[in-house]
């Protein structure tokens, strides 16, 4: 992992072995937005999971729950491929949604034009979660707004689908 100077003390573990980072997404925005801070991870793997969301999953618990999973996936993959290397597994995930319905991602232009059909004129939520895996611990997860406000102070803005 390449760090901007003064980079995070994440770099090393307790044993002084240097820590790297495994990024559980191969999204180019992912690569772009740490290339943006200066980090470059040491591996890129997607987890390849069913992202379909549970019964009466709401978007935020959804987008928590499967950065979490992409990220013990790739975790447990790393760990059996590299068994000494150190390294913090990256998982995220974004989810756009409209009130409770969260949106598919769409494969190709058909589906972009369909999520923006459905979008045009109404207000949506883009939750974003995150989640660090290191070593066999439990997974930290953490969510944000994209927007960063709260949802009652959101405008209902235009915006591309995912």
């Amino acid at each position: 992992m390449i760090l901007p100077k003064g980079g995070s003390p994440i770099a090393s573990s307790d044993h002084g072995a240097r820590l790297g980072l495994v990024l559980a997404s191969e999204s180019p925005r992912r690569k772009a937005l740490l290339a943006q801070a200066g980090i470059v991870p040491d591996l890129i793997r997607a987890a390849n999971l069913d992202e379909t969301p549970l019964k009466g999953e709401l978007p935020r618990a959804y987008a928590l729950r499967l950065a979490s999973e992409k990220a013990v996936s790739v975790a447990v993959k790393y760990k059996a491929l590299k068994p000494s290397a150190p390294a913090l597994v990256l998982g995220a995930d974004t989810v756009v949604a409209a009130g409770r319905r969260i949106l598919p991602k769409p494969e190709d232009a058909n589906g972009v034009r369909d999520c923006l059909k459905l979008l045009s004129g109404r207000a949506h939520q883009v939750d974003g979660g995150g989640a660090g895996v290191a070593g066999w611990c439990r997974p930290h997860t953490d969510c944000r707004d994209a927007g960063g406000l709260p949802p009652s102070q959101r405008r209902g803005n235009r915006g591309l689908c995912r």
